[in-house]
């Protein structure tokens, strides 16, 4: 999840709660993200649907054979729901068989819901998750900048920041001069071609930006760039 991902909750957060009791009766055992709850008693309800929700539904308009409930999961998948939760009673007494294989067959987690689990208490759940792993989020942000602030006010003070950098990011932190030397480093160092790959960034982004003194015409050179590689997400920054 990056800080520009929506906030969201794993799906195992909510099956681990005891007072929804819910059970997962088919789909991928993967732990999908969750972003919204939404209920639907539609036959085709992908018009409303945005992605990464936990579908709730009883089963009130769920066709009654195999092939038109294929058809279901493979348009609500095609949508990107997250899940589909099915509430057992008072319409259907159990999951029905075929939803289950329908799951299985397109990929989808199925959670089945007791009769006491009200669809709108598994909302409330998902979103006071979702809320306290927002906060939990934003009190690490704060950590990191106190911590960031703290280190630029020490003697060491290029080292200091990388070093909290690579703390709290996991991310090997480098500090290059315009010719795209080590000057300082922090952090496990990545296999080639990274390191390799992020210096040539870095030389590239600097060598945009005029040299100082010299009046820029034009659009401003970029102060930032990012690449990915082989599963590397590479950021550079540059210092005024």
């Amino acid at each position: 999840m990056t800080e520009h991902d929506p906030p969201s909750i794993h799906l195992s957060v909510l099956l681990a709660d005891p007072s929804l009791g819910l059970r997962r009766v088919a789909g991928p055992a993967e732990d999908r993200r969750i972003g919204t709850v939404g209920t639907t008693e539609i036959e085709d309800p992908t018009p409303y649907l945005v992605g990464g929700e936990l579908l709730l539904t009883a089963g009130v308009r769920l066709p009654p054979d195999a092939d038109g409930i294929d058809t279901y999961v493979a348009r609500v998948v095609a949508a990107g729901v997250a899940a589909l939760g099915f509430g057992v009673a008072p319409v259907h007494e159990e999951v029905p068989a075929e939803l289950v294989a329908a799951c299985d067959r397109h990929g989808l987690p199925l959670l089945r819901l007791p009769p006491h689990t009200p669809f709108v208490a598994v909302g409330r759940a998902t979103y006071a998750a979702i809320a306290e792993a927002r906060n939990r989020d934003l009190k690490t942000v704060s950590q990191a900048q106190s911590a960031l602030a703290s280190a630029a006010a020490r003697p060491d003070a290029l080292q200091a920041v990388l070093t909290q950098l690579t703390a709290h990011t996991g991310a090997w932190a480098v500090l290059y001069d315009g010719r795209g030397n080590e000057l300082f480093r922090a952090g496990r160092r990545p296999p080639e071609p990274v390191p390799g790959l992020l210096r040539d960034l870095a030389v590239r982004t600097t060598t945009a930006r005029p040299a100082t003194g010299r009046a820029a015409s034009g659009p401003p050179p970029p102060s930032a760039a990012a690449h990915h590689h082989d599963g590397a997400h590479l950021t550079v920054h540059t210092l005024p």
